[in-house]
């Protein structure tokens, strides 16, 4: 059931950019999906629904499609940027793929089976308090019972209106763009496009889409490769003078065509193996002579680290995120308005 799961998600996926005319059929259970996400956004925006005000300022950092823009990677980014401006800070998230009874506070020890691989990937890149629950609020609620923040990022979650937010940062594929413009089951759209102009700064990933007006493009930075068995850390230079450029890549992520040109970029030559995003890992999926060596994203890294038998011969990209122009001043006004101070000299 899963596999054929995956082969239905792949399908659709290829299919919302590329336009086939199959997809024609979908649209009636398109607009009924707008139809009914319209109105449920208004019943929020009403307060027909109990919507939850947090004490403290709500950044929520999602988007508009299905599938990966790169949301997680500017989350670690913007903890880290508001954490050297002496802001505490506290991360909620969904959990993917995690089996815990919620809510849930991650630590980098916490296991990705109970968590979920993002939420762990976030915990031990930003070292801040995480909790994961599939109800947004309820993890922000137990935040705030449990640290003392000064503001809460929220990974993903733009559609979960039943958290009041003070700012929303939608973070778009600049390859991708919306593909077919439609809403699901159609395209890969969750809202409308026009809802980008609600938003209070929206962020594409690689380049620009000319979706809006006002957008900023940051780029992926590879800061090295990290051993996923014992940590150890090598520059793409050393990684490629000790075991060469020539690497088996696996992919369980939503974007499997960003970690390829990643590979490329670096001048890696490469056979990518994707699989669906979240895909678990076993032993049996590296299969192969002794001497290979693997190469997987730092989020597939967090559900292999248990496969002791070849944990070892796999090293992760870390990436980092920048941005094409400097973005602290935006970011000092934007965070300003909504009662943080920082220090934009920081």
């Amino acid at each position: 059931m899963g596999s054929l799961r995956s082969r239905i998600e792949r399908s659709l996926n290829k299919s919302w950019y590329s336009q086939p005319s199959w997809t024609k059929i979908l649209a009636p259970f398109s607009w009924l999906y707008g139809l009914l996400a319209r109105k449920r956004r208004e019943r929020y925006a009403r307060e027909k629904h109990p919507v939850w005000h947090a004490p403290v300022p709500v950044c929520v950092v999602g988007n508009i499609t299905v599938g990966g823009t790169g949301k997680t990677p500017l989350i670690i980014w913007l903890a880290q940027w508001l954490i050297r401006r002496e802001q505490r800070v506290g991360i909620v998230s969904r959990g993917h793929g995690g089996s815990s009874s919620f809510p849930l506070e991650v630590t980098p020890e916490t296991s990705f089976q109970l968590a979920g691989d993002e939420p762990l990937l976030i915990a031990r890149r930003t070292d801040c308090p995480v909790i994961v629950d599939p109800n947004r609020t309820r993890a922000a609620q137990r935040m705030i019972e449990l640290h003392d923040v000064d503001i809460v990022l929220s990974d993903d979650g733009m559609q979960h209106y039943a958290l009041d937010r003070n700012l929303e940062i939608a973070v778009l594929d600049g390859n991708r763009k919306i593909g077919n413009g439609k809403l699901l089951p159609c395209g890969p759209l969750r809202e409308p496009s026009s809802r980008l102009s609600s938003v209070d700064w929206v962020v594409s990933n690689g380049c620009m889409t000319h979706l809006v007006e006002d957008e900023w493009v940051m780029q992926y930075r590879v800061n090295g490769m990290v051993n996923v068995a014992d940590e150890s850390r090598l520059t793409v230079a050393e990684f490629q003078e000790r075991h060469g450029s020539r690497v088996r890549a696996f992919a369980g992520i939503g974007n499997p065509c960003r970690f390829q040109q990643t590979l490329l970029r670096e001048s890696f030559e490469f056979n990518l193996e994707a699989y669906s995003d979240h895909h678990v890992f076993s032993e049996s999926d590296f299969r192969g002579s002794s001497d290979e060596v693997f190469v997987v994203t730092e989020k597939d890294a967090q559900r292999i680290r248990n496969l002791q038998m070849i944990a070892s011969r796999v090293w992760y990209v870390e990436i980092a995120v920048e941005f094409e122009v400097d973005v602290n001043d935006h970011l000092t006004k934007m965070f300003g308005g909504c009662g943080l101070s920082v220090d934009v000299n920081l």
